[in-house]
């Protein structure tokens, strides 16, 4: 037994085996630790940012939305729950109604600038437009008086049929024109024939007929009385005349065959450029001393220059 090796009992194998069984679980047990860690904190990121959400959701005004921008809202993960998605779309619907409201509120004050401030001066009538068939019925319906007292009676003395329809304009007939005896008694200075010409319903006068009254100054315009007669290009022209006279201290009759149509509208022309008044207003000045009818075109004309003194703000309202 001295020249032999000690004797060492062997260990059993099942003892390695259990113990290479225990390191391998404990491994197990540490990385099924870790995953549960990580696993843990990724529910917890999750129901954070689920909280979050909901909290943002449930808590922030939808106006205080409208101001965040759609990134903010944004959540920076792959795994974005429909709560997030809900706050982005709400911030973004947030921000179109906002541009709507700003759009509204840009058309509502663009509406207010165009129709109290550029068209203030029509403030005029109802409908905003003047037409031919108000004037029509403006004459209609307005007074009409004829001036008693010396003026007529001298008229139908001489003959003629005149009237002051304004303070130094008269309007008449092709008879008190061609009566030089009443134009010199009347005091008349300047004489404007609205019917010039040597036509059927026109008044055959002119320079030469006032040759001897170096006082009084004349105009002529070659119309007949038809509504497509172009009396407008007149308008200005008669006007400019009208007031000249006026403002010089003279007086102006103004007329043409009979006085009521080619006259009376360059008359009422006056008014309204030189005088401001709109052409109802001029209509019913003049009706109130004279019987006056201008034909459908002539006041349909006159509409038109109406409405074009409105757009040049040349009325006062």
């Amino acid at each position: 037994m001295s020249g032999h090796e000690p004797w060492v009992p062997e260990a059993p194998k099942y003892a390695e085996n259990n113990a290479d069984s225990d390191a391998r679980s404990i491994n197990d047990d540490n990385a099924n630790s870790d995953d549960n860690a990580d696993s843990d904190a990724e529910n917890n990121a999750s129901n954070d940012a689920d909280s979050g959400a909901n909290s943002i959701t449930t808590i922030m005004p939808a106006t205080t939305l409208k101001m965040i921008p759609t990134a903010t809202l944004a959540i920076n993960d792959d795994d974005v729950d429909s709560d997030a998605n809900n706050v982005t779309t709400i911030g973004v619907f947030g921000g179109s109604q906002c541009q709507c409201l700003f759009i509204l509120l840009l058309y509502l004050l663009f509406n207010f600038f165009f129709n109290f401030i550029l068209q203030s001066p029509s403030r005029l009538e109802s409908s905003e437009q003047t037409t031919g068939r108000q004037l029509q019925r403006v004459l209609h319906y307005s007074p009409c008086r004829s001036l008693p007292g010396f003026q007529r009676t001298e008229c139908v003395l001489h003959d003629v049929d005149c009237d002051e329809v304004y303070p130094g304009i008269y309007i008449g007939d092709a008879a008190a024109a061609k009566n030089k005896t009443y134009l010199r008694m009347m005091g008349i200075t300047h004489v404007l024939n609205a019917a010039e010409g040597c036509r059927y319903g026109q008044v055959d006068t002119g320079h030469s007929y006032y040759r001897d009254m170096p006082s009084v100054r004349y105009m002529g315009f070659p119309m007949v009385d038809a509504p497509s007669t172009d009396i407008s290009r007149y308008f200005y022209v008669a006007a400019k005349f009208i007031d000249s006279a006026i403002s010089g201290g003279g007086k102006i009759l103004v007329h043409c065959l009979v006085g009521m149509s080619r006259s009376a509208t360059c008359v009422l022309a006056y008014l309204m450029i030189c005088r401001k008044m709109s052409a109802q207003d001029a209509i019913r000045k003049v009706r109130m001393r004279r019987d006056i009818r201008p034909n459908e075109g002539f006041l349909q004309q006159l509409a038109d220059l109406d409405m074009e003194l409105k757009r040049k703000n040349l009325y006062p309202y």
